[in-house]
């Protein structure tokens, strides 16, 4: 256990906090069980790490991240780990990655049948199917789709300009004051094109030469 929450703060510590994407707010942190899940590379690992830096902090010892890809994982168990976190007060068992550990499904329901007040994250990119092929985990599991970014998102990450977010109902009633505070701070179709071209990901961010490969 030592060893993965010494990897827990060196992630967490790693993690930039200055934006974070407005899914957050859409996702009902309280759920005894939730899944997130999307394309790989749209900050799902990302946004994991800035709520328990948000909720609990660096050091805390009631949240674990865990990505199930780590090499602890060839040598433990999610079940094993999850004991051992659970007897020593741990409150959120996140679990990423998950569908790169096999029969993590079957593991993850006899922990949320052994430990009910034991609140379990999953995320991964192929976890669709999985879960909605288990009928037993689909109904405990609060499910979450995180896309790419969209044009406002990418404006705040790219380009610095940040936007209000706006309903369907708020543009439609306010079309006009709405489109002048855009036009105040920026002109949205000179940076259209490129959003067309890599801005979905946020991964470009780091890596801009081998985004298109």
């Amino acid at each position: 256990m030592e060893q993965l929450f010494e990897k827990q703060d060196a992630l967490l510590n790693a993690t930039n906090m200055e934006i974070v994407r407005n899914f957050i707010n859409h996702v009902n942190w309280e759920a005894p069980m939730l899944c997130i899940r999307g394309p790989r590379g749209v900050g799902k690992s990302t946004l994991l790490r800035q709520y328990i830096r948000q909720q609990y902090g660096v050091g805390s010892e009631e949240a674990l991240y865990c990505s199930l890809d780590f090499s602890y994982f060839t040598q433990h168990t999610i079940l094993e780990v999850a004991e051992k976190f659970y007897k020593h007060g741990g409150k959120l068992l996140v679990l990423d990655e998950a569908h790169k550990y096999e029969n993590w499904s079957r593991e993850v329901k006899e922990v949320a049948d052994t430990y009910p007040n034991f609140q379990i994250i999953l995320s991964g990119s192929s976890l669709l199917k999985l879960i909605d092929g288990d009928a037993d985990l689909s109904r405990r599991c609060r499910g979450y789709y995180m896309p790419g970014l969209s044009f406002r998102e990418y404006l705040q990450f790219y380009k610095g300009i940040v936007l209000p977010c706006h309903s369907l109902e708020e543009i439609l009633a306010n079309a006009k004051e709405i489109a002048a505070e855009v036009n105040s701070k920026c002109r949205p179709l000179q940076h259209f094109h490129d959003y067309l071209k890599f801005g979905y990901y946020p991964f470009y961010l780091k890596n801009p030469i081998d985004y298109a490969m």
